[in-house]
């Protein structure tokens, strides 16, 4: 599988992931299958439009984070561009085009969906988001918030895994496909969302990466072309 996430808004740049995903699904070439080929978006319609009709048997990942617009202008500014109605309408002519190349059995869209603590993990947004996406084919994918430097810009917090767990099994007993997401690597700054953010200071030279060596006093230092008078001088 090959995933366009992470890098900036790939439908911002819809000319190269085009060609992008000619080279690695191309005969002669890497010869991936389309199917295992996804791009991800926060939304933009236009784009998302073009590629259902384009390239429609490559799968889309929605950035979604809420499933109300006032919410979700919050969280994700390009939502004010493109309301929420706008851009469920603009997902659902991608799953029918999909549907059209594919059984129903094949995977649903994926909805990713951050989970802050205490903005966006409460049972009023659990009960929406099962309001938006009932009777979609989708998967929604819940990404427990790693902080990194948005969570001092702003105060976001990561939700408890009690929480996190209740959440996601409100929205599984409405009968949606969920995956809860387990993180690795928070502790070392290694998760989801924190590689970008983080800087580690990286010695300039292999001889700053290790301690030095102790100074020699003049007494211990023999020159080349000094020999010590006897092993004591030395």
């Amino acid at each position: 599988n090959v995933v366009f996430m992470g890098m900036g808004e790939p439908l911002n740049n819809f000319g190269s992931v085009r060609v992008a995903v000619e080279a690695l699904t191309s005969p002669g070439s890497w010869e991936l299958r389309r199917k295992g080929v996804t791009i991800s978006t926060v939304g933009v319609v236009p784009a998302m439009r073009r590629l259902t009709r384009e390239m429609p048997d490559v799968q889309l990942a929605l950035s979604l984070h809420a499933a109300n617009q006032e919410l979700r202008e919050r969280l994700v500014p390009a939502a004010k561009a493109w309301p929420l109605d706008q851009l469920m309408d603009a997902l659902d002519e991608h799953l029918e085009a999909r549907s059209r190349r594919y059984n129903s059995s094949s995977r649903g869209l994926m909805i990713e969906y951050v989970l802050l603590a205490g903005v966006n993990d409460s049972d009023r947004d659990a009960d929406e988001l099962i309001a938006l996406l009932r009777d979609r084919h989708v998967m929604l994918n819940i990404i427990p918030y790693n902080p990194n430097l948005t969570a001092e810009l702003y105060g976001y917090e990561k939700p408890s895994v009690e929480a996190s767990r209740r959440f996601g099994k409100r929205i599984i007993d409405a009968g949606l496909h969920v995956r809860l997401r387990k993180e690795f690597g928070s502790d070392i700054a290694a998760a989801c969302g924190q590689l970008a953010l983080v800087e580690t200071p990286r010695p300039a030279d292999i001889e700053d990466a290790v301690p030095r060596r102790a100074a020699t006093t003049s007494k211990s230092r023999v020159t080349l072309h000094q020999k010590p008078a006897s092993l004591a001088d030395a």
